[in-house]
């Protein structure tokens, strides 16, 4: 379609084994050369729609905001419901909630600071590119690739921003969501679990989120594992049984007996989290004391 429809467009082609981050790298390295002082580059996936004037309106955000990156605000497609744009500031552990924070940022006029941003649809000025050189591919094939890239801007004093003054709908379907989608449905097998525990598909991989953590965020990164590790265990079949299925804290009402045995499971694992996180603290806080006194600046 694109060759037909829009022939003067630069068709990239991969060999099937990018996933998104290599996608998203791969194009930036083939543009890279051609950028020119005040470009920019937009990423867009495959089942975001955007209105007509998308694009300018995130480019004179952009402009009007020292060159920051900007994302619109992305609404379901079907319901029309605010979904989750990226990660708020001081909120490293927590995704975005645009489901509480779209009535503060509803108005055209509003902007609201993230620390980094989607991938579904974001506008970034190609100069950032000469400070955080590219999207991690290696580390972060499909999830996480998108944040990581943004807070190692961060670092170097780029600011992201998500802004009311325009929207994409976003039509998830079967082929462009992760595998866990399909794996919180119900109880799982245990091959079904360590295949969610380790899937490049999977938000739940155990391995990206250890990887994401530790570079961003050392001090949780046994306590994030350790949860997205549960958060598939809890499917297995046997657990399962006792614990029932996931329910929203915010949607609880009264413990029903499968509730109880979740909570007694949940208490159990918090406090196991906690006491080894505790303890790789210490070991490391240690490790940097004995480090300072064999080598003493």
């Amino acid at each position: 379609m694109l060759e037909t429809e829009f022939p003067s467009v630069n068709i990239i082609k991969g060999d099937g084994n990018l996933w998104w981050t290599g996608a998203v790298a791969k194009a930036l390295d083939t543009l890279r050369s051609s950028f020119k002082p005040g470009d920019f580059f937009l990423l867009v996936n495959n089942d975001s729609i955007l209105q007509p004037e998308t694009v300018a309106i995130l480019v004179r955000e952009s402009v009007h905001n020292g060159r920051c990156g900007v994302a619109p605000l992305a609404l379901d497609y079907e319901s029309g419901d605010p979904l989750t744009t990226g990660f708020a500031l001081r909120q490293h552990h927590v995704l975005l909630d645009f489901e509480h924070q779209y009535a503060a940022i509803i108005e055209p006029s509003m902007l609201f600071e993230a620390e980094s941003l989607y991938g579904r649809c974001s506008l970034f000025p190609a100069e950032v590119l000469d400070f955080v050189d590219n999207y991690d591919a290696e580390t972060f094939p499909q999830y996480y690739g998108d944040v990581d890239f943004c807070l190692r801007a961060r670092e170097q004093e780029f600011r992201f921003f998500v802004t009311g003054a325009t929207c994409i709908r976003v039509q998830h379907g079967a082929d462009n969501t992760g595998s866990h989608f399909a794996f919180r449905q119900g109880a799982q097998t245990l091959a079904e679990v360590k295949a969610n525990l380790f899937s490049i598909r999977s938000l739940d991989n155990v391995v990206i989120t250890w990887r994401y953590t530790s570079r961003h965020h050392p001090h949780r990164a046994v306590t994030a594992t350790l949860k997205t590790a549960w958060r598939s265990l809890r499917y297995w079949r046997p657990i399962y049984a006792v614990v029932g299925p996931h329910t929203p804290q915010k949607a609880a009402t009264r413990a029903a007996p499968a509730s109880q045995g979740a909570s007694l499971v949940g208490k159990a694992l918090g406090f196991l989290t906690r006491t080894l996180n505790v303890c790789v603290v210490r070991f490391y806080n240690a490790s940097l004391r004995l480090q300072r006194r064999a080598f003493p600046r």
